[in-house]
């Protein structure tokens, strides 16, 4: 990939341009077919596959802390191809804390997390295998009326509705 800035782009102008797939789709870039070049290209994100994670079961059956979550979370969103996070009730001096709902992440929207998640995570039930292909098709209208942002913290797992900090990181 060769266009880095606004400078790297600008030498291409009024170049053709065309917007070429590599293999069976896992790759798509723009080139300039008059220098030869490859100015952006991207790689297709991998299907999300069902997982088998039966070795969480009950993890957070006596609750669990940010640093659970995102332990936990990290581990599961790389199985399952999908981002996982928990949104809590606010943040405040010493982290986030109140009512916290896990979910998914998909196109920007947070979705329902994928059936029987929950419950093998809290409840230690269910059979350990997620397919997140399940996951609900549109955004959960509670969480897409509220303002979800990540707040500044070593992890990018745990999210806040409210930011209750006197003092900001």
């Amino acid at each position: 990939m060769s266009a880095h800035s606004y400078k790297d782009l600008d030498a291409h102008v009024r170049h053709h341009l065309e917007c070429v797939r590599y293999g069976d789709g896992e790759n798509v870039a723009v080139e300039c077919t008059d220098c030869c070049e490859v100015l952006l290209d991207f790689d297709h994100p991998p299907e999300p596959v069902a997982a088998d994670l039966s070795a969480y079961r009950g993890v957070f059956a006596d609750g669990y802390t940010p640093e659970e979550i995102a332990d936990v979370l990290d581990a599961i969103s790389e199985k399952l191809g999908v981002s996982l996070h928990c949104l809590w009730e606010y943040v405040g001096e010493y982290g986030p804390a109140g009512d916290s709902d896990l979910l998914a992440v998909i196109d920007g929207e947070a979705r329902e997390i994928p059936p029987g998640l929950h419950e093998l995570l809290v409840e230690g039930t269910d059979d350990g295998v997620v397919d997140p292909a399940t996951i609900t098709d549109g955004p959960r209208e509670e969480w897409a009326q509220g303002v979800t942002h990540s707040y500044e913290s070593e992890s990018t797992r745990n999210w806040a509705i409210e930011d209750r900090r006197t003092t900001r990181i």
